[in-house]
């Protein structure tokens, strides 16, 4: 089982990673979708369950957040149940402390979709980064630490090409 726990994540990392290397929000979201639905299943399968849960949560945030436009979907609503949402499925994921990690990587990654400037959303979604990569560090998944690794390479190539060369 661990073998296809690693390939389910080699995979998911592969989406992940492209979806950082788009130019928009809307974009990164869709992908990030899909990514997020095969990380919560190579986590589960790892039984790492703070990052599975936080997983299928981030999918949930990503469709309503892709409609932020509509008054529903209003960040000033959303944010704190995303919030609470993460925190409760952390504490009864039994990942105790570590759990916080890919707990704070969330909170991140839910500022970032709020925002429209992809050049702001890139800076927050580099702060989730390192709570991931210590996270799938300990949790032993390959997938997920080579994921962010990637991700931190697209991230800085984003960085020069839509943020450095232009001057934001």
């Amino acid at each position: 089982m661990d073998f296809v726990a690693q390939a389910v994540g080699i995979i998911a990392m592969a989406v992940s990673a492209l979806s950082l290397a788009q130019k928009n929000t809307k974009t990164i979201l869709v992908i990030q979708i899909f990514s997020n639905i095969l990380f919560g299943t190579h986590y589960f399968l790892l039984g790492a369950y703070a990052g599975a849960a936080l997983n299928v949560l981030s999918m949930v945030r990503s469709l309503i957040i892709r409609q932020k436009n509509h008054k529903w979907a209003n960040p000033k609503i959303w944010f704190p149940i995303f919030v609470l949402s993460f925190a409760v499925a952390v504490y009864f994921s039994g990942d105790g402390l570590l759990g916080l990690l890919p707990f704070a990587g969330c909170i991140f990654m839910t500022i970032a979709f709020y925002i429209d400037d992809g050049t702001k959303a890139r800076r927050f979604i580099a702060c989730s980064s390192p709570c991931w990569m210590t996270y799938n560090a300990l949790s032993l998944s390959i997938g997920g630490v080579i994921a962010e690794i990637i991700n931190i390479c697209s991230l800085i190539s984003a960085f020069i090409r839509f943020d450095i060369k232009r001057g934001k």
